[in-house]
């Protein structure tokens, strides 16, 4: 050891200088104590730069607080000479700015794959949505009928009519029924025909019986077509039929028969077998004719119903039997019809 005073060399482990009696410092352990001093920091500066590429939040920390600048004084006591000052180099003491890290990229690499896999997920389902919409089975969602209610007589026909929603339905076939087949029987192809008096309920269901739409169908006894009774059995010289063939008239004047004048020449028995067949096209049976026979001129006007017409008759020795079929609920007479 060297005396700082008159820097005569001391042996080892001298407290006192023997040339000058100064008291002897060992600078040794101030020296180690420095070095270690500088090792400490230059190694908390480096935990500090590995938690900085660790975690964004270690970071701001180290970075407040090794922004500051760092000193370590080592003095000597009572020797200006040997003042030591040690501080951090400093390249050391200026931590570099934040800069991207791997983990950062990482994390941008990792938000962009969920967003390109987010747009994917998505268009897939759109795809498949739009291949769904395309392939699935159009079914048929409603059926109308151009009739909900229609009354018929007795052996009439009549064709029901429909349509299908929506109209380009994968499958437009349909099936026919009819709730009572003795009063109405329906066809394949919707055509009903009326049996018998009464009531029914015909129904057309789509091919996956899901949907269905009905008609009431009411059944009346016919009713008599007077005009082809008229054209079959009757002659224009005594009957006449309405235009709307509401009513049938048939009319036995005397003076008409065998007449040489007018273009008028039946017989008696022609417009008796007139009768006759019209009778028996109505079904009255031959005991109301005889009734018309007997009628006298006293008696006036004589009427008979049946079930959709109504009879009515008069005899006068002057103009003979007159005789009116109509319909019921319709006017009746020679005013109310022309001459066919």
């Amino acid at each position: 050891m060297q005396c700082t005073k008159c820097n005569f060399e001391c042996p080892e482990n001298t407290k006192f200088c023997p040339e000058c009696g100064e008291k002897i410092i060992d600078e040794q352990p101030v020296v180690q104590e420095i070095e270690e001093t500088n090792e400490q920091v230059i190694e908390n500066v480096e935990k500090a730069e590995s938690s900085c590429e660790s975690s964004e939040n270690i970071v701001e920390q180290s970075e407040q607080s090794e922004s500051s600048e760092q000193q370590i004084t080592c003095e000597q006591e009572n020797t200006p000479t040997n003042e030591l000052i040690c501080s951090p180099p400093q390249e050391i003491q200026e931590i570099p700015q934040k800069s991207p890290t791997i983990l950062d990229e990482i994390k941008n690499k990792t938000k962009k794959g969920k967003i390109v896999s987010l747009v994917a997920i998505v268009l897939v389902i759109a795809i498949c949505l739009s291949l769904f919409l395309i392939l699935k089975p159009k079914k048929v969602e409603v059926i109308k009928l151009s009739s909900n209610k229609i009354t018929l007589e007795t052996d009439e026909q009549f064709a029901l009519k429909y349509s299908i929603e929506p109209s380009d339905a994968d499958d437009k076939t349909v099936t026919w029924s009819s709730s009572d087949s003795e009063v109405a029987v329906v066809s394949k192809k919707g055509v009903i025909t009326a049996l018998k008096e009464g009531t029914c309920t015909i129904t057309v269901t789509s091919s996956n019986e899901d949907v269905t739409a009905t008609c009431k169908v009411t059944v009346e006894k016919a009713k008599p077509n007077f005009k082809e009774i008229y054209a079959k059995y009757a002659n224009h010289t005594y009957a006449t039929v309405a235009d709307d063939g509401s009513y049938l008239e048939i009319d036995t004047n005397p003076a008409d028969w065998d007449s040489d004048y007018s273009g008028l020449f039946y017989s008696y028995s022609d417009y008796t077998n007139c009768i006759k067949s019209v009778h028996k096209a109505l079904g009255i049976s031959d005991a109301l004719l005889l009734k018309m026979q007997s009628t006298s001129a006293l008696q006036g006007r004589q009427n008979e119903d049946f079930d959709t017409f109504t009879v009515s008759w008069t005899y006068h020795p002057d103009s003979g039997l007159e005789i009116i079929y109509s319909l019921k609920g319709s006017s009746t007479g020679s005013s109310s019809g022309n001459l066919v």
